[in-house]
Parts: C-alpha cells; sequence; structure tokens
C-alpha cells in the first residue's frame, strides 16, 4: 500500500508538470506582449489552449489510472483468496470469541462441513478462550 502512494505521488507530480510549464509559458507571454502585443496575443492564446489540453488529459489520465488501481488491488484479492482456500494446509479465520468466520477446503475436507458451526473452543478443547 505504502509503494501504491508512493506511486501515485510521483504521477501526479508528472502529470501535474504541463501545467506548471503552462503557467511558465503564460508568464514569458505577458513578457512578450509587453514588447509586441500582437506575438503576445498569440503567445497567451497557445498557452490557454496547451493549459487547457493539459488539464483535460490530466483528469482523463487520473481516472484511468485510478481504475487501474482499483483493477490490480481486487485481482490481487481474488489471488490471494483462492490461494488460501486452495492452501493444502486447513486454515481457519475466527473472531475474538472463536467463532468462524472463514475455513478453506483442506479445513472442511480434514473436520468436515458439520465443524462449520462450532466454535473452534469446542473443536479443539486445548484452545481455550483467554487466548482470543
Amino acid at each position: 500500500m505504502k509503494q501504491q502512494k508512493r506511486l501515485s505521488k510521483k504521477l501526479t507530480f508528472i502529470l501535474w508538470l504541463p501545467l506548471l510549464l503552462g503557467a511558465v509559458m503564460l508568464a514569458v507571454g505577458v513578457k512578450v506582449f509587453q514588447l509586441d502585443h500582437v506575438l503576445g496575443m498569440i503567445a497567451i492564446a497557445a498557452d490557454i489552449l496547451f493549459v487547457m489540453i493539459a488539464f483535460i488529459c490530466y483528469e482523463k489520465l487520473e481516472k484511468d489510472i485510478t481504475s487501474e488501481y482499483l483493477s490490480a488491488g481486487f485481482e490481487q484479492s481474488q489471488i490471494q483468496k483462492n490461494l488460501l482456500k486452495e492452501l493444502p494446509i486447513p486454515y481457519i479465520v475466527t473472531n475474538n470469541h472463536g467463532n468462524q468466520i472463514w475455513f478453506n477446503k483442506a479445513f472442511t475436507a480434514h473436520f468436515g462441513s458439520k465443524g462449520s458451526k462450532k466454535s473452534i473452543t469446542q473443536m479443539f478443547p486445548e484452545i481455550y478462550r483467554r487466548i482470543f
């Protein structure tokens, strides 16, 4: 997650660079306008067009990048879920009271489906409530 945040900050910086360039071009256009009104107006108009195009591209790219992040995160989640489900070692997730929340296929194969409603402390008497 930290890596994604760092990457997001870098991408945001890269996407904002054209807008910063547009601000510099506007300042140059104002200076040129002081020397030559026609050439200055052309430079300012070109700069405004450039900034508008850069902003539109930024908005589209930001949505695409966010969509890709969400898609990659969802895909990663599904892969992890499938790996845990197919893990050959019995695996169980419980809440603070020892009640089962989720278990994988190996757990079902080893303890049967009737164990799905039991508390983990009922299935394994060695595990006592204070552990939770």
